[in-house]
């Protein structure tokens, strides 16, 4: 049902121009990206990037453990991991311990810092229902359409338009 919600958008990724791409280093997150943004991958235009910062909220249930960097790589050999440091998810905690909002909160701005410091200007990321909804609603001031910082459902696509302010 996943798989083929992410297909489901390929009709509207095809009307994007997308520069970079930058997916949760999860499994499930990778594959809804690259299964949306598939024409654009498969021609060699979209270059794309998994960053630890994009993790879904971390620990407690085993489907928000990633795989080891490792097998990761194998899996999905044509993503760039550099910005993947652990072999093993360091967000797993103890497994019975489940990640602050907090921290989640301060991943959400630790990746708003690695967009703001790159050149492309368009740029896809294809993260998790928590982790977006804490990025919209704690780190990002949303203005505007008062449901654009609502909860994401499987699969969903929004677009925004984000722009800096120096303070």
């Amino acid at each position: 049902k996943g798989e083929q919600q992410a297909r489901d958008l390929r009709p509207r990724t095809r009307k994007l121009s997308p520069e970079l791409m930058v997916v949760s280093p999860m499994r499930r997150a990778t594959q809804t990206g690259l299964l949306a943004f598939s024409e654009h991958v498969e021609k060699g235009s979209l270059p794309v990037i998994a960053h630890e910062s994009a993790h879904e909220i971390g620990g407690k249930h085993t489907c928000d453990q990633r795989l080891g960097l490792t097998e990761l790589k194998r899996t999905f050999s044509a993503m760039d991991y550099s910005f993947v440091k652990d072999e093993v998810d360091p967000l797993w905690l103890d497994g019975n311990t489940r990640e602050t909002m907090e921290l989640l909160a301060g991943r959400g701005a630790e990746l708003m810092e690695f967009l703001q410091s790159r050149d492309e200007s368009h740029i896809v990321v294809a993260a998790h229902s928590a982790f977006l909804a804490t990025l919209l609603n704690a780190v990002l001031v949303v203005t505007g359409n008062s449901e654009a910082a609502s909860w994401f459902g499987t699969g969903e696509m929004r677009t925004f338009i984000i722009t800096w302010e120096k303070q």
